[in-house]
């Protein structure tokens, strides 16, 4: 949450960000990043480009996908694992608010479009693996983003591991 901007002493704009507990993706509950995290304002909206445009858009993708294809959605839940269950929620949640909002974070740079194409051309570049049937380099790829990913990749698993058995304790 930005809660407010300045100058640093460098020059620099910089912006505030309110943190804590609950701050998913980066643990910023120690002393180092109690109470604001400050960022050049620049590079606050390169990582807002990834947190929320990316990642809304693709939301907005998926929802669009499933209906296009005209998917029973309480069917799929029915059969569902609990990572689907959760990934479906979030799709759930963004189309359960306003679309205006969604517009502006998506559309507000053209940073923001190039980032997004950027995306299609990674997700083009992967469904080639899958054209060519060629398990091996899926793996391959899978080993290197498992090894960039590091101890946030522990971190994620416990995060959702929390989530997974909420939910699955839900229904």
């Amino acid at each position: 949450m930005c809660v407010g901007s300045g100058y640093g002493g460098n020059g620099e704009v910089t912006v505030s960000i309110a943190t804590g507990s609950g701050a998913a993706g980066a643990d910023l509950s120690g002393p180092k990043h109690r109470g604001r995290l400050e960022t050049p304002a620049a590079k606050h909206d390169e990582i807002m480009g990834i947190v929320q445009a990316l990642r809304h858009f693709a939301t907005f993708v998926f929802g669009q996908f499933l209906q296009q294809r005209g998917v029973a959605i309480p069917r799929t839940l029915e059969l569902s694992s609990p990572i689907y269950r959760l990934e479906l929620a979030m799709v759930g949640r963004l189309f359960a608010q306003d679309p205006s909002l969604y517009a502006e974070i998506v559309f507000a740079t053209p940073e923001r479009l190039a980032l997004l194409k950027d995306y299609i051309q990674s997700v083009q570049q992967n469904l080639e693996l899958v054209e060519r049937g060629d398990k091996a380099a899926f793996i391959a790829r899978f080993h290197e983003i498992a090894e960039w990913f590091g101890p946030s990749s522990e971190q994620a698993m416990r995060e959702s591991t929390f989530l997974v058995e909420k939910l699955v304790h839900r229904f």
